[in-house]
């Protein structure tokens, strides 16, 4: 029979690998299983968990970061399981919810579209909610459309100009809704061409006082261009002054790269401020801001 002193060796020499093997992990000297460190993920879940910071990289937290690169490669693996639900989304539903979902809106909120085509969209949003609207359409014979569409509605304001990472001028191959400059279209003897100016974005929404009077909607649906702009909206402070980002990825096109790293880049980058409320696959996206 074992005496009790020799019990109390035995657990005091467990206790002393117990405490070892946690202060090893929390070292990084031995990392726990990937299965363990990683969870179910699709684009807009949040991981919660106890983080740990070191102030002296940037005051970046490892354990989020870890967490992030874990999410990213999963939904990368998993993207085209992603891609599958195009086939069948409610379309209907989807047009339903990108203006009924909306209904926070109110007549002194201010709302910004990103790709104004010919106004359908901003014609629905008005016409339920009368907020400030802001519409940039860089394309001039869309641009002039809008403005005509418009013209007697004192809280609609039209920029001639698209955003993206810095000023610059582009030339535009026309292709009706589809019109990008990210497609393949080769342009022949009847190919329709257009300039466009591009204001950078940090600039833009300096100019319209995004800090003293943020944006309770952003709408973007710019044909390709949505990636370059979220991609500098997650990365920056303008994410925190939109209240709820609507947007419309568009796959597949010629001038995207990396697109499915960039996706999930761009979902995980967003879930650190703003939780998803509706998802069409990758067709319509809305997000809102976190409390």
């Amino acid at each position: 029979m074992v005496s009790l002193a020799v019990c109390r060796r035995i657990g005091l020499v467990f206790l002393g690998i117990a405490l070892g093997l946690t202060l090893a992990v929390w070292r990084g000297v031995i990392k726990p299983p990937a299965t363990l460190m990683s969870a179910e993920w699709s684009p807009g879940t949040v991981i919660h968990g106890t983080q740990r910071t070191f102030p002296d990289i940037d005051s970046l937290n490892i354990s989020q970061a870890e967490k992030e690169t874990i999410r990213i490669s999963s939904c990368v693996s998993n993207f085209a399981s992603f891609r599958a639900a195009y086939n069948s989304v409610n379309r209907p539903k989807m047009e339903i919810d990108r203006v009924e979902s909306h209904s926070y809106l109110t007549t002194n909120s201010r709302v910004l579209e990103v790709g104004g085509y010919t106004g359908v969209d901003a014609d629905k949003l008005i016409k339920r909610y009368n907020p400030y609207y802001l519409a940039l359409e860089p394309v001039p014979r869309y641009y002039k459309i809008l403005e005509k569409r418009f013209k007697d509605n004192p809280k609609y304001k039209l920029f001639k100009f698209g955003l993206g990472r810095e000023n610059k001028t582009l030339f535009l191959n026309i292709d009706s809704d589809a019109t990008s400059l990210f497609r393949a279209k080769q342009a022949s003897s009847k190919t329709k061409t257009e300039e466009a100016h591009i204001h950078e974005i940090t600039g833009f929404f300096k100019h319209i006082g995004m800090s003293a009077n943020p944006i309770d909607l952003i709408t973007i649906n710019c044909e390709g261009c949505e990636f370059e702009l979220l991609e500098l909206i997650t990365a920056s402070e303008i994410v925190k002054y939109l209240k709820n980002i609507q947007f419309q990825f568009h796959l597949d096109l010629p001038g995207i790269t990396n697109q499915e790293a960039r996706y999930c880049g761009i979902m995980t980058l967003l879930s650190r401020t703003h939780r998803p409320t509706f998802q069409y696959s990758y067709i319509w996206q809305s997000w809102r801001l976190k409390i």
